[in-house]
């Protein structure tokens, strides 16, 4: 392939002025070009172009600082200064390094950083938020039918909405659904969100697909005239039920956010928190890889009043059939 065998002492070399091989990889910093180098970048166009801004962002501090010896409270001071995304980049730019030996320590790894988007930030839909969202979808006329079940179908799902407009028919199976591509912004099909297909579970206020037509090409929803769903048209028609929705104007007054399509994810988070599932099983329906562990840290419980009712629910028996309840003596 070229270039330079990989070796610890690549950990010397300047973060900016990489020689040979590397330099001509990439006009960004050498953390890209090795990157580069061992042939895993990843296979979006986007994907890359959001890595190569991270590896630019970071070549502007650490230029002259040679990839071995940039320190960690170095690399918290800046990843605490850049979105989260980017820091998380440069994390695994340097993850992937460190597992060939071309630097011996990754100075971002378990910085414990605070959260980007902290519970109180998150605004989900309410629960009347979202029935106002279904009545809404009137304003559409004879498709407003097949938007509200795409809402409800979304809300009570967790997916993304690439991954909405591309589910076919043959990606439902009984009670379960297979995410298993996802439409990206320029319209063409490629795989889910961390490159993985994963299996959840159809809960039963998204068993609306009786409503929703079916059409030769396969997918599952479309726009009024029957056209594959990309993120232009779909949120033309998005944009027109959360106006007629009316929550637009009274969240401004409230100073809060507007509701994004995206919310609808977060409503099912915090929907299925509610009811008592645990951290791991809401990330298992929403994908995640990580236990729970960002559900915790993004939703929490959402009410602590619920969890606490929840707690007295677990401890109640029928006396009559247990003779005491738990507890007693």
């Amino acid at each position: 392939m070229g270039g330079f065998p990989p070796s610890p002492a690549l950990g010397r070399r300047s973060v900016f002025n990489q020689p040979g091989g590397y330099a001509a990889l990439s006009s960004f910093s050498p953390i890209h070009n090795i990157w580069s180098y061992l042939e895993w970048p990843r296979p979006q166009a986007s994907t890359r172009k959001l890595y190569a801004q991270a590896a630019q962002r970071f070549a502007e501090e650490f230029g002259p600082t040679p990839l071995g010896e940039v320190e960690r409270l170095s690399a918290r001071t800046w990843a605490l200064g850049v979105p989260r995304n980017l820091s998380k980049i440069i994390g695994t730019m340097y993850e992937d390094a460190r597992n060939v030996g071309l630097v011996e320590a990754n100075p971002f790894s378990n910085l414990r950083l605070p959260v980007s988007e902290k519970t109180e930030e998150i605004q989900a839909p309410t629960l009347e938020e979202y029935r106002r969202l279904l009545d809404a979808c009137t304003v559409l006329g004879g498709h407003g039918t097949e938007f509200r079940a795409m809402i409800q179908f979304a809300a009570w799902t967790g997916i993304r909405a690439g991954e909405l407009h591309a589910m076919r028919w043959d990606d439902v199976e009984g009670d379960s659904i297979w995410v298993r591509r996802s439409r990206k912004t320029d319209g063409s099909i490629g795989r889910p969100k961390n490159g993985r297909e994963r299996k959840i579970v159809l809960l039963p206020p998204a068993r609306v697909l009786d409503q929703v037509p079916r059409r030769e090409d396969g997918f599952i929803f479309h726009t009024a005239r029957g056209e594959p769903l990309q993120k232009g048209n779909h949120h033309y028609a998005w944009r027109a039920v959360r106006a007629a929705s009316g929550i637009p104007q009274e969240r401004a007054e409230n100073g809060q956010p507007d509701i994004r399509w995206h919310d609808l994810r977060h409503f099912c988070a915090t929907q299925l928190l509610e009811m008592g599932l645990d951290h791991f099983a809401v990330s298992v329906q929403l994908g995640h890889e990580d236990g729970g562990a960002l559900v915790m840290s993004r939703y929490g419980h959402p009410s602590k009043q619920a969890a606490r009712e929840r707690l007295l629910r677990a401890f109640e028996l029928d006396v009559a059939e247990s003779g005491r309840a738990i507890g007693s003596k």
